[in-house]
Formats: structure tokens, C-alpha cells, sequence
């Protein structure tokens, strides 16, 4: 028997891997990870993260923020 995110998992159609290596945001057709997903999340919030999420998601800033998300998600453990 799946767990509750193993189901939704394989609902979204998103393997192991995928789920093991980066965060998903997973809106009907719109499928964005890592940076793309922290920075579409970051938009629904509104405010300032709006602009936040914009930035992060617009070259050039997208291209640093991918570095350093890629960075954050190989040294998680170190951070707690």
C-alpha cells in the first residue's frame, strides 16, 4: 500500500527521482521545478514575494537562482 505522497506522486505523473531531487508545483498542465516552482510559489503570495518570484523566474536573476537552488538541495542536511 502507497503512502499519501506516494499517491500523489504518481497522480502527477512524477517519478522517485524527480520528487528526491527537487521541489514540484504541479498545476494542471503547468509543471515547474526547482527555481521555476519556488518562484511561481512565491508569486501566488502577493506583495513583495510577488516580485520576488518574478525576478527569480526572469533571466539573468533565473540562472543565478538555479545555481543556488541546485547548491541549497545538495547541502540540505546541513541546514537543520
Amino acid at each position: 500500500m502507497a503512502s499519501d505522497g506516494e499517491v500523489d506522486r504518481l497522480a502527477l505523473g512524477l517519478t522517485p527521482e524527480e520528487t528526491k531531487t527537487a521541489v514540484w508545483w504541479v498545476e494542471g498542465r503547468d509543471r515547474f521545478s526547482g527555481h521555476q516552482a519556488i518562484g511561481h510559489a512565491l508569486r501566488l503570495l502577493g506583495g513583495g514575494w510577488a516580485l520576488v518570484g518574478w525576478l527569480i523566474r526572469m533571466p539573468p536573476v533565473s540562472w543565478l537562482a538555479a545555481v543556488a537552488y541546485r547548491w541549497v538541495a545538495a547541502n540540505r542536511h546541513r541546514f537543520g
